[in-house]
Parts: structure tokens; sequence; C-alpha cells
């Protein structure tokens, strides 16, 4: 009893130290017990939290990570759960319009990857020729498992993203790391895409106006894997292809997002065609419906992640307002309480359509 007490007396005083950054515990937790690399990594990186640039984000600090980066680069691909291969696009084309190297500004980038899997953090870093401070949005994967040291010595940028101004003070952040003369990595989907259907959720806006406010290209890093649960088999591979630097501030805010969003899901397109085929008959083994084989797959994907926070990653995607005004539509035909003759074949449709709605949206049941 005394040691669960001393434990939450240790979390309370946690909250309290960062009550501007953090809502509750489940913030650092995600509703589990805290690990035992939870006290040392809060101890010691708990100063990533606070909104301050100035207390977060040093000169110093960024020259290091630049003479670290050149040791993750020869050591990061061993702790890959499958092999990196980097694609050729003019052989993912069959063309030759594109030409052998990428020409990298001088000045600081911002590099965009797609999300999809527990290890596209690591592919993104291990496939870029510099070093990229991350947006790093997950605190109880930070702060509970070995990727919390890993992200600090690349270099992170924190973020709660239950707190308003804490996402806000992610792009000042940010700004300060451009200003010591890093790149930014970021993904702009803001978590794992578990979707069936679509190659790519939407993206976030903070990408587009950290990109216009400081003048940066945006560089496509994507990436491609048969199996997201990253199972070691001879085809499962993580294909990865770098695109040229893209100036989104030429772009309105709409269109900027737009135009990177088809540049990345055009690339993964490409590599799902090459590398993916399959037919149902082979996907189907072993299930009964397309609802179950995918449920099954997420639940394994989400248990290759070391902390898994179902309260950010359920309610954290950037929402289509017109989906979630038809699925509104719906919902209150669905809960008309006077049913008649008049509407009863429309609020049977209704509820139907409220329940196909609700079975198929995997991005927001896990």
């Amino acid at each position: 009893m005394k040691n669960n007490d001393d434990k939450y007396n240790h979390i309370n005083k946690i909250l309290k130290k960062y009550e501007n950054e953090l809502v509750d515990s489940s913030d650092l937790l995600a509703g589990e017990e805290p690990t035992l690399l939870f006290n040392v990594l809060i101890s010691m990186f708990g100063y990533l939290l606070k909104d301050d640039p100035n207390e977060t984000i040093s000169k110093h600090g960024v020259e290091i990570r630049k003479l670290v980066n050149h040791v993750i680069k020869k050591i990061g691909p061993s702790f890959l759960m499958v092999p990196q291969v980097f694609e050729d696009r003019n052989e993912l084309t069959g063309t030759n319009n594109y030409a052998n190297k990428i020409e990298i500004p001088d000045s600081p980038v911002i590099w965009a990857s797609n999300h999809a899997f527990k290890d596209d953090t690591l592919a993104s870093i291990l496939a870029i020729e510099r070093n990229a401070y991350i947006i790093f949005g997950s605190l109880p994967q930070f702060y509970n498992t070995i990727d919390g040291l890993t992200a600090w010595l690349n270099g992170v940028i924190m973020t709660n993203r239950k707190v308003k101004n804490s996402k806000k003070a992610s792009l000042e952040k940010a700004k300060k790391v451009v200003e010591y003369g890093a790149d930014i990595m970021m993904f702009p989907e803001g978590v794992w895409n578990k979707t069936s259907e679509k190659i790519l959720l939407n993206f976030w806006p903070g990408i587009y106006r950290l990109s216009v406010e400081n003048n940066m290209k945006v560089i496509p890093v994507v990436h491609y894997i048969r199996d997201c649960t990253e199972k070691k088999t001879p085809n499962n591979i993580i294909h990865t292809v770098i695109d040229d630097p893209i100036d989104l501030t030429t772009m309105s805010e709409k269109n900027g997002l737009e135009y990177l969003r088809e540049v990345i899901g055009t690339w993964n397109y490409l590599m799902l065609e090459k590398y993916g085929k399959t037919t149902r008959k082979e996907e189907m083994k072993g299930y009964t419906s397309s609802v179950e084989k995918w449920e099954h797959e997420l639940q394994e994907r989400i248990s290759t992640a070391g902390r898994y926070d179902y309260q950010i990653e359920t309610t954290a995607e950037y929402i289509d307002f017109k989906q979630a005004e038809l699925f509104d539509a719906y919902n209150d035909i669905a809960n008309i309480k006077n049913i008649n003759a008049n509407n009863i074949q429309q609020v049977s449709d209704a509820k139907q359509k409220v329940k196909q709605m609700r079975q198929s949206n995997f991005q927001n049941r896990f």
C-alpha cells in the first residue's frame, strides 16, 4: 500500500510541476502503470514538456546532435524490425524524369513523412542526409520506453496534443531549432493511419504554417511496408522514397496541404502497386469478413507500440468536417423519438447507416 501511495504522490508532484503542460496522469501513462524507465526519463527529460523554447532548445544541443546523428545512421538499421531499402523514382514511375540525387537546400528544411507503423520514425531518420529534430506527440511512449532516450539523442520537440498551448509552442520550439540551423521532421497526419481505404489521412496545417513563416522547403519522405505489424518475412521490407523539395510559400494553405498530401500519397500508391499485390483469397484466409480481418491486423499493429496512447490515437486525426457533418445528419435522423408511418423507413435506414459508419471507422475505434 505504501509503495502505491509513494507512486501516486510522485506522479501528483510531476503533474503539479508541469501543471500548465499536462491535463492528468493519462497524458504520461496512457491509463497504464508507469514502466521501470518512467522515473528516470521524466527526471532527465521532463523539462522538454515546457512551452518556452529557451528552456528546451539550445544551440549547443543542436550542434551536439549533428555529431550524434552520424552514430545513429550507423547503428540505427540494426534496430529496425525489418530491413529498409531505398527506391529509385525512375524505376517506380517507369520514366527518366528524375535526377539520381535530390538537391537539398543549404538552409533548414522540413522533412514530411507518412505515419502508419512503429518504425516509421526511425526509418525516416535513417533516410535523410542530415539531422532533423522530430516533433514528437506521444508522451506515454516517450516517457515509458527506450524510444524516449533515442528520440532525445536524435533531437526532439515534445508536444502534448491535449493542450492547445503545447501544440502552439511546438511550432515556436521548431522555429528555435531552425534558427540554430537544424532541420525539422514532421508527420502531418498526426496519428497512425488505421483506415482500410485511405492512402493518407488529412494533414494538420502546422507543417504549412511552419514552412511559410520560416521560408522552408518541405521534402517528402515516403514509406511503404506490406505488413504494418512488421513481421519478419522475406517480402516484408520498408520501402522508402525521397522526393524533390516543395515550396509551399507560393500556395494557399488549402492548396499547399492538398498538394503535399497528393505527392506523398502518389509515391505511397506507386510502391503499394509494385510491392503490395495480393489476392482476396490470400488476404481473407482464416477470416469471415474484411472487417474481422482488418480489426485483427490493427490489434497486431497496436501491440508493436511500446505504449499505445488510445486516447490520442482515436481523437487526434485532423477531421474532415464534411464527413463529420454527414455522420451527424444520419445520427440525428436515427435518434428521432417520434416515429410514425411517414418516417419509420428513413429512421430505420439512418440507424443502419450510422451502424455501418461506426463499424467502418477504424481510425476512431483503434
